[in-house]
Order: C-alpha cells, then structure tokens, then sequence
C-alpha cells in the first residue's frame, strides 16, 4: 500500500433528513496493524479533524471538515 494504510478502502455517507455526512476512511476505520483494519463506528477517530456543532435551540447538529492541526 506504498506507506497509506487507507489506500482501497472506501468512503462512507451518512444519510439524514436534511444532510448527507460523507467521511474519508481515516475517519471510518481504526488501522490495528497495518495490515488489519477494524470499523471504528462514531468513536473518537469519526470526529477527527471533524468540527461538531451543536444549536440546542433548533434541535441541530452539524459537522464541517476542518484542518485542527491549524490551529
């Protein structure tokens, strides 16, 4: 896999309502080894460089990719 444990695998689209969630697979899978990958559903790895917003008012959460190692 030329140095890329995610090289082949897939992206994944999370339906909802009124938004679609499209996560790369560093976001989807937990690399043990490298070359074993196990599904790391909604854990820790799924909000990586993932901005979550939450308005308790409207009843909404959102999400917005961002770079963290920015600042």
């Amino acid at each position: 896999n030329n140095g890329d444990p995610y090289k082949g695998l897939l992206e994944m689209t999370f339906h909802s309502t009124n938004a679609d969630l499209k996560l790369p697979p560093s976001n989807i899978f937990w690399m043990y080894r490298s070359t074993t990958a196990s599904l790391a559903f909604f854990r820790n790895v799924f909000q990586q460089n993932m901005q979550v917003k939450y308005d308790l008012g409207k009843g909404l959460l959102s999400f917005a990719p961002i770079e963290c190692t920015q600042g």
